[in-house]
């Protein structure tokens, strides 16, 4: 077990905070402090019309002291040491800073990581309130403080509003996040997208029949973000991004909310972080549920095998679009128009444009071509929200009738040179100006560092000919995933710590203090339910159970599951355990549904109507909101 070298360090006050972070931003886009301070007021108060409570309280200590908010923030976790004070863009949350250590291996007062938290308080009477628990949407690098706004409330009614739901932007994903410092690899955080949206104008190999210097131009590009790090990044952050420091954080959090065990529900990446917390701090798991299992063993010791094991259920999901287009109709599903099969008519569009692309002069991504790749990669980015399954199923549809402005829009960001510009959004802490996603580079700073260097493994460029390949035959978007683990093959940045094991009782894992609820979908694209029920073995049965959702898509919440939802609701709330290996099934109806599906959602029990409510909302998108389809889930 990993040795604990936390040291204690205080929460600071959301004015020194802010002031840090706005110092950074400033920093590196040269505006005078006395502009930053009007864009700043002027973007909260013009970002959402929303009533502000007086600025000059926000960030002083005096706000804790507010009748409402004492009340209101403090009552569930009277150990709480956590200055919380009201969110200034949204003040039905409650907002942070807490200051950790940078490095935890080798703790400096001067030497910290300011983490942004944000709370959805809970609703719960006193007297049935659960204390915190914390989320983590997957990424890596997802924002926490972006989910609870986003999902918060549909994830508080399926715990009947009993916990104070709290998540928190992982260190190192400064882009898109509240927390600093950054990592800093490109000159500019436009660059670090402009990087990312050239990808996009370079050929898959299958477009030029593999070709080796296809497949070296394609690694080429991925050498830029290993290089940019390695050169020009803050080298100290890059160290202490790996998952290991994230889960220490996780420990940090805990004991500053004054808890002595963790309730935990992490989504896709997020369950890797919870096994690695798991595996580190076994006697701090209190409720802890894994939905949407990485395996985290194969992760930890080869990534270019771990992108082949995380595409394992592909063919089943990509089956299952097929299927079910067909039993729509024409009616509900575009491909099911004509007589040729929705399989021919995708195989013969991808043909068709790997011979002649296809000419966009104008669409709400600006102009540019239509490409076979752009095909496969919009195929595999709805894999993760049957949800989306009409809308893909209608583009393709389209672009085989010399229409592919839908199916372009799907995979193509837009061309203006404003949306390589950090901007203000609706879903951020204070309304600061971030970039509208994450990019590639954070992924690789956090995710690469994990299992040992592919670099130093010997695997060249002509190496990945077969490596492709091998993607290819297990799914029809293969080469839409490989980017990430191609990368790591130039990633040289070794991290402070990094958890590689043991992932097994029989190799030395220790029992946690409860059982852990893993959740598998039974055709989940990027987390197989082959690894859900890998980890669920090697924790064992004392410290875990398995839940098997029969659907598709990323995640349990990716179609709502009355069944799924109450056992999550039952182990939250009561620590009941299911047997390990129960199936839930999800709600007739909801691929390709009719028009009038949500009012049929009615029919469920008067007390189930805001639970079932509150599913089809987490059912419209993808779990991992702010990375998307990142390299690790």
């Amino acid at each position: 077990m990993a040795k604990d070298t936390t040291s204690s360090f205080e929460p600071v006050l959301l004015e020194s905070a802010l002031d840090e972070r706005l110092s950074e931003r400033q920093a590196r886009t040269h505006l005078p402090s006395w502009l930053w301070a009007v864009l700043w007021i002027c973007s909260v108060y013009l970002a959402k019309s929303v009533e502000l409570p007086n600025l000059s309280g926000i960030f002083s200590k005096s706000v804790l002291d507010s009748p409402e908010i004492s009340r209101r923030t403090r009552a569930s976790a009277p150990n709480d040491i956590i200055p919380w004070a009201a969110c200034p863009d949204l003040t039905e949350y409650d907002c942070a800073y807490l200051s950790v250590p940078l490095d935890y291996t080798n703790p400096k007062p001067n030497e910290t990581v300011s983490i942004a938290l944000r709370r959805l308080p809970s609703t719960a009477p006193l007297s049935e309130r659960l204390g915190p628990l914390l989320l983590n949407p997957g990424g890596p690098g997802g924002s926490g403080s972006q989910y609870v706004v986003r999902r918060g409330k549909e994830i508080s009614v399926i715990l009947e509003g009993k916990y104070d739901l709290i998540s928190w932007d992982p260190r190192g994903a400064s882009t898109i996040n509240m927390t600093t410092p950054s990592i800093d690899c490109f000159a500019s955080e436009g660059d670090s997208m402009r990087i990312d949206s050239l990808e996009a104008l370079i050929p898959y190999p299958f477009e030029s029949n593999y070709s080796t210097d296809s497949i070296k131009l394609l690694d080429a590009h991925y050498a830029v973000w290993g290089q940019a790090c390695a050169t020009h990044g803050n080298q100290n952050m890059l160290r202490a991004v790996s998952t290991a420091f994230v889960a220490r954080d996780m420990k940090s959090i805990m004991e500053a909310l004054g808890q002595e065990k963790l309730n935990f529900w992490g989504f896709s990446y997020g369950t890797y972080l919870g096994a690695t917390f798991a595996a580190m701090f076994p006697d701090l798991i209190n409720r802890f549920v894994l939905d949407g299992v990485c395996d985290a063993e194969t992760y930890s010791r080869d990534l270019l095998e771990y992108a082949k094991t995380r595409l394992r259920n592909n063919k089943q999901v990509y089956e299952g679009f097929l299927s079910s287009c067909t039993k729509a109709g024409p009616s509900r599903c575009a491909l099911a128009k004509n007589s040729t099969d929705p399989s021919d008519q995708i195989t013969d569009l991808i043909k068709t444009l790997q011979r002649s692309p296809m000419p966009i002069p104008r669409s709400n991504s600006g102009p540019g071509v239509l490409r076979a790749s752009d095909v496969i990669s919009a195929i595999y980015s709805k894999f993760y929200a049957p949800s989306s399954w009409p809308s893909l199923a209608s583009a393709l549809y389209e672009a085989s009738q010399s229409n592919g402005t839908a199916i372009f829009e799907m995979t193509h960001p837009s061309s203006s040179s404003a949306d390589y510009t950090p901007r203000a959004t609706d879903d951020n802490l204070f309304h600061r100006t971030l970039l509208p996603s994450s990019t590639s580079v954070i992924n690789h700073a956090i995710a690469c560092g994990h299992a040992p260097p592919v670099s130093a493994s010997g695997v060249s460029a002509e190496d990945l000919k077969p490596w492709i390949s091998d993607l290819n035959d297990l799914s029809i978007a293969g080469e839409a995933t490989m980017d990430g683990m191609a990368a790591c093959r130039h990633w040289t940045i070794e991290p402070y710590e990094a958890y590689r094991g043991p992932w097994s009782v029989e190799d030395g894992l220790n029992t946690t203090s409860f059982p852990i609820l893993f959740i598998g979908n039974t055709a989940d694209p990027a987390t197989p339910l082959p690894s859900a029920e890998k980890m669920t073995k090697g924790f064992g049965p004392d410290s875990a159970r398995l839940l098997i959702q029969d659907g598709y898509g990323h995640c349990s919440l990716a179609m709502p599951s009355i069944c799924t939802a109450k056992t999550v609701r039952s182990y939250f709330l009561d620590g009941a355990l299911p047997d390990s290996g129960t199936h839930c099934d999800v709600e007739d109806g909801f691929l390709f549904p009719e028009d009038n599906y949500g009012t049929t959602m009615n029919t469920v029990p008067p007390g189930d109507k805001a639970l079932a409510e509150a599913l089809m909302r987490l059912s419209e998108e993808p779990t991992s909101i702010s990375s998307g389809m990142s390299m690790l889930a």
